[in-house]
């Protein structure tokens, strides 16, 4: 969608919102493409957006209040600072989307998020508390790793020790035999 007729689209919705829907039409964007679009600051309030391709969108500041964003595509959007309280992002692709601070998060609804690859759910537990705790987890398996390997080295060590050992004797019970002969 080209940036003017966005532009229209959202003065309209403006005009909609402050007047309580008396003047000025809603803003249905669902299926709309707008990728790469400029909406710093724009007010989304209620907007419906679902299927809408906001990738790579700049939505920095902006009020996304109650909008339904749901199976959007933000991938590598520039979501800093906006406000997402009341919004739902269910089926939402987020991948590489920039920033989404701690307290702006409540209220979100994050159920199937293509991030996470997983069901959330309708309970409270959201999207980077479960990033937290694969960090979390996944920390605990480096160092499980390091020890492994560790482990494994030393096996080795070991390993090559009693070869050597295993060959010296061998050697040895060559020469005996040599001698003895």
């Amino acid at each position: 969608m080209e940036q003017e007729k966005l532009n229209e689209f959202l003065q309209a919705h403006k005009k909609w919102f402050d007047s309580n829907g008396e003047e000025g039409a809603r803003a249905d964007l669902c299926d709309a493409n707008l990728r790469g679009a400029d909406l710093r600051g724009t007010d989304l309030r209620g907007t419906n957006l679902c299927y809408a391709n906001l990738r790579d969108a700049d939505l920095r500041y902006a009020d996304l209040r109650g909008t339904n964003l749901r199976d959007t595509d933000l991938r590598g959007a520039n979501l800093r600072y906006a406000d997402l309280r009341g919004t739902d992002l269910r089926g939402t692709n987020l991948c590489y989307a920039i920033q989404i601070r701690r307290n702006e998060k409540e209220g979100v609804i994050l159920k199937q998020t293509e991030t996470l690859k997983m069901l959330i759910g309708d309970s409270p537990y959201l999207m980077w508390d479960v990033i937290e705790k694969q960090q979390s987890e996944m920390a605990t398996y480096r160092c499980i790793i390091n020890l492994l390997q560790k482990e494994l080295t030393e096996a080795q060590d070991t390993a090559e020790m009693l070869l050597d050992a295993v060959l010296v004797a061998q050697s040895a019970k060559r020469d005996g035999d040599k001698n003895a002969d």
